[in-house]
């Protein structure tokens, strides 16, 4: 699976919350633009994960295989208060924790979406960052080696 394939599933996720309300700073993949309105959220997903197992010529498809894969997707909410950050945090999890992601690929399939865990830092006098860790299971196919 692409890193890509999974950003647009939490992207459409996202746009079908209300959650753009509570960021007026809007959510960002990897990084946001310098002086940025807070709050915002900025998304990273591991390029690698982890390959949990692998399924034999699934759904009768000669030369594949399914690979089950795990890779942690990542929240980092910035505000300006650590209570503010809290309740964004909360917010998140509620939307996204054990959530079906829609995959736009029949090559692609989300499994689960799972909360992992969180905690916060204070980056500056004015900027708190909190940090919250999901699991993202999902399947591809891929070519089997002959």
């Amino acid at each position: 699976m692409s890193v890509a394939q999974l950003t647009k599933a939490v992207y459409r996720r996202w746009d079908a919350t209300d959650l753009d309300q509570s960021f007026s700073g809007g959510m960002w993949s990897d990084e946001a633009p310098k002086g940025q309105s807070l709050p915002y959220v900025v998304l990273e997903i591991d390029t690698g994960g982890i390959v949990m197992q692998r399924t034999t010529n699934p759904d009768g498809m000669a030369g594949y295989r399914r690979r089950i894969q795990e890779a942690p997707v990542v929240f980092n909410v910035h505000a300006r208060t650590k209570g503010t950050a809290a309740n964004l945090c909360d917010k998140i999890i509620k939307e996204f924790n054990d959530s079906s992601l829609r995959m736009d690929d029949d090559d692609f399939g989300m499994l689960s979406f799972i909360y992992a865990s969180d905690y916060c830092q204070k980056e500056s006098e004015t900027v708190y960052r909190w940090y919250i860790e999901f699991n993202a299971r999902f399947w591809a196919y891929e070519k089997q080696q002959s």
